[in-house]
Order: C-alpha cells, then structure tokens, then sequence
C-alpha cells in the first residue's frame, strides 16, 4: 500500500498495479499515464463495467472469476507492510514501516493509551493513506474489535450526520478538522451526543478550540505528537494522565529525548532536536539507502 505519490521519482515505489475507487479511477490514470512500469488499474465499487474507464478492471468482477482458494504468503515482523511517502527537504520519499512497526503502535494506543474495547465505534475521518489515519482511525481500533465508521471524503456536516446515525464514541483527528465540526455543528451543545473519547496530532491545539469543544462535547481531547517516520504516534497523552499544554507521555516501548546539534541529552526546559527510538522507527527510506543513513 503506497499513501501518496513520489512526485520526483513516481517509479520509486514500483508499483505495477493500482486500486482506486470508481469515481477517482480516470482522474488518477490521467495523473499516472506517463508511468510505464504501470501496467494495470482496477476500479473498485464499479457495478457497470461498461461505465469503467479505458483500460480498467472491475475488482468486482475480478472478485467473481478468481479462486476462492489461495496461497498463505508469510511475512515476518521486519517485512515491509507500507510505504508511505512524505516530503522530506524538497523531495518525496517513501517511508517503509514494517509489519512489527504498525502492529505494535497499534497495540500500545489500543491497550495502554485509550482503553479502546470492543464495543468502541471509531470514525475514520483521517485519510486513510495517512499513517496517522492507518494507525489511530483503522488499525488499532480494527485490533480492538471496534467498529470504524468510514466517510468517502472529509465533510464536516458528513462527519456529524455520521457520528450521530453510527454512535461514534472514538475521534482521531487534528485541531482544524475539530474547527471545523465546531463550526458545522453550530449552537448544538453535543459535537456528538455519544462521543467520549477524542485523541488529536498533527499541530498544536489552541485555548480557544479546547474551550469552544469542551462547551459542545464531554468528550476527552487529548494530544499527542507524532511522525510518518515513527508510524506515527510518538506521544499521547492518556484519560488518566491528561496534562493541558502537554503532547504526554512516550507510547509504550518508545524513548524520547531532546538533544543538542552534537547528539547529547539536553536539560528541562531546553530547546533542541526531538529524537526518537523504539519498536515504532520506521526501517528506513525506500530505494534510498543515503537518505535513510542521514
């Protein structure tokens, strides 16, 4: 699964085949049709395949002449699970996260972080081919048993109507899409009238978008930081440690440090470099040994 593309290197990734949704297959073969190494495209939620575009497949009606049958490929915790590319000093590199790096960040926001049960319902409202949607929206709450509630594309009036009709309890998100729901949901006093718990990344969270969602949701909003690179989530904070004006504390099984230009630990209270190590670093940049050893 590649999330983006490597627009300086489209080859990067070499990819043969690509999977789109109906309504966005011809705009994306249009993008991709300089690509020579691209060799198949296959339409998925396509009911009418004299609708599909030129040269794409049905996965339908793929679905319905293949195997029911087949081989059990085994992998092991360094294989690469995902590429997920990301913009790093002007160029588009792909970040290869393991199937050991996904799991346990996973695991660790499911189980030690927020408690997430079965009968959770999370909303997918972050891309997916984000590794903070991959992670927060599907993978734990999948890992849990929780149900996911998925939006085909971000709509703040959607994502209400959503929560509301699905009993989301569970919002991964970031403070301008929270802007945003206040914004759509307007004097209501509930966001969502079954929503307890809600984690956000991506930017820092201002007084004023804490105060306008705590006047509209009892639910909890807590903060955490996080990179592609380390699949994503770093720190969070927990329902029993939140701390106002604080990312929390380091995910289970992850050390965080801030270090000067020279690699040495830094005191309280310094400003320096965030460095991180733990099961979540990424295996590194693929097809780009130099990159990943800067």
């Amino acid at each position: 699964f590649c999330g983006g593309l490597s627009l300086s290197d489209p080859m990067n990734s070499g990819a043969v085949a690509l999977f789109a949704w109906e309504s966005v297959t011809q705009d994306v073969r249009d993008a991709l049709a300089a690509i020579a190494g691209l060799r198949h495209t296959i339409a998925v939620n396509a009911a009418d395949t004299a609708e599909l575009p030129q040269g794409a497949l049905s996965f339908d009606a793929l679905l319905a002449v293949g195997s029911s049958s087949f081989d059990m490929v085994w992998t092991m915790p360094d294989d690469t699970a995902v590429l997920q590319y990301v913009p790093v000093q002007g160029e588009w590199l792909g970040v290869e996260l393991t199937h050991a790096n996904l799991l346990l960040n996973a695991t660790a926001l499911a189980d030690r972080v927020l408690h997430i049960t079965g009968s959770a319902v999370a909303l997918a409202a972050l891309p997916l081919s984000s590794a903070f949607g991959q992670t927060a929206a599907m993978n734990a709450p999948v890992y849990a048993g929780a149900a996911v509630s998925l939006l085909p594309a971000w709509n703040a009036q959607s994502a209400l109507q959503a929560m509301e009709r699905d009993n989301v309890t569970l919002l991964p998100c970031t403070p301008s899409l929270i802007d945003e729901l206040l914004g759509a949901a307007g004097e209501r006093r509930a966001v969502a009238p079954a929503l307890t718990l809600c984690t956000c990344l991506g930017a820092p969270l201002s007084d004023t978008t804490r105060a306008r969602f705590a006047g509209c949701s009892d639910a909890a909003l807590l903060e955490g930081y996080g990179l592609a690179q380390a699949s994503p989530i770093v720190t969070m904070n927990s329902v029993e440690t939140q701390r106002r004006g604080s990312l929390g504390r380091p995910l289970w099984g992850t050390e965080v440090a801030i270090m000067n230009d020279d690699g040495k630990r830094l005191p309280p209270e310094r400003t320096g470099e965030i460095c991180v190590r733990g099961h979540n670093v990424m295996k590194g940049y693929y097809g780009r040994p130099d990159a990943t050893d800067a």
